[in-house]
């Protein structure tokens, strides 16, 4: 059985990529103000160790290949334009700000040295003084070199190009064939036939449902006044407030143990760790 399920959702995954191939535009949304090569390399350098020299020199390779990334995103961009499909304007419009702040004319300044900086600041035995002073110098000619030219042709190209096409409404109804994109989206994410007006029914079904048993537990509470004071007496009310994180984490052990009685009713294969 459990070998089948997986089978069964391998095979729906493999046939969700294929018919993703019918809507080559969804390769072509790699920008916006909360996904973009812009904030990936802001990820790295934040993510990325630099304790070892072998460390430092993988960092050094990422920024060097950056430029070649960034070139292979424009021409995403560009196609999705060539497609009708530009991020609308609300997101695209917080792009170039994103940029600046990441450009700095002393690169050191700039919150992509982060890594190199630590590397200096840290007593890292594993390395010399002098060693660290070369590597972090290292990664101010690599950002200078390989980081700051790409992140201004991106904001160039966003600014000359993306910007003046960006549409202000962001519903992807409003794009070429972009009902059918977001039917298709749809059903990947909810590995179901429904309507997205059927889910959205459901919902709806879903938050009424929770507000009358939020009306109902109000009334079971003896509170006298309407509902959005109930709410608020909810979010303010020290009673309901742990005083300490010793509270808090005992609070929420408790609602573990109710928890996991129940997991099994759910779930074929539970993880081992709580």
């Amino acid at each position: 059985m459990k070998t089948a399920s997986l089978m069964a959702f391998f095979m729906q995954q493999q046939q969700m990529a294929v018919e993703a191939q019918n809507f080559p535009v969804l390769n072509t949304r790699v920008l916006s103000a909360i996904d973009g090569i812009h904030l990936d390399l802001t990820r790295v350098m934040k993510e990325m160790p630099v304790r070892t020299e072998a460390d430092v020199h993988r960092l050094l390779a990422r920024i060097t290949a950056y430029p070649a990334r960034v070139q292979q995103d424009i021409a995403l961009l560009k196609e999705g334009a060539r497609l009708g499909c530009v991020t609308h304007q609300a997101s695209l419009m917080r792009v170039p700000e994103q940029i600046d702040a990441l450009l700095s004319k002393d690169v050191r300044s700039s919150p992509l040295f982060a890594p190199f900086k630590k590397l200096l600041d840290s007593a890292n035995t594993q390395l010399s003084d002098a060693q660290r002073t070369e590597l972090s110098l290292a990664g101010e000619r690599a950002l200078s070199a390989h980081a700051q030219p790409p992140l201004r042709a991106l904001r160039r190209f966003v600014v000359d190009e993306l910007l003046p096409r960006s549409p202000r409404n962001g519903a992807l109804s409003s794009y070429p064939g972009g009902s059918a994109v977001y039917d298709y989206a749809v059903r990947n994410q909810t590995t179901t036939e429904l309507s997205a007006q059927t889910i959205h029914a459901l919902g709806l079904n879903e938050v009424a449902r929770l507000r009358t048993e939020m009306e109902n537990t109000m009334k079971l509470s003896g509170f006298k006044e309407e509902f959005t004071q109930f709410v608020n007496s909810l979010n303010t009310d020290p009673q309901f407030f742990y005083v300490s994180g010793d509270g808090l984490l005992a609070g929420y052990r408790d609602i573990a143990k109710r928890v996991d009685p129940e997991l099994p009713k759910l779930f074929s294969e539970l993880p081992r760790m709580p």
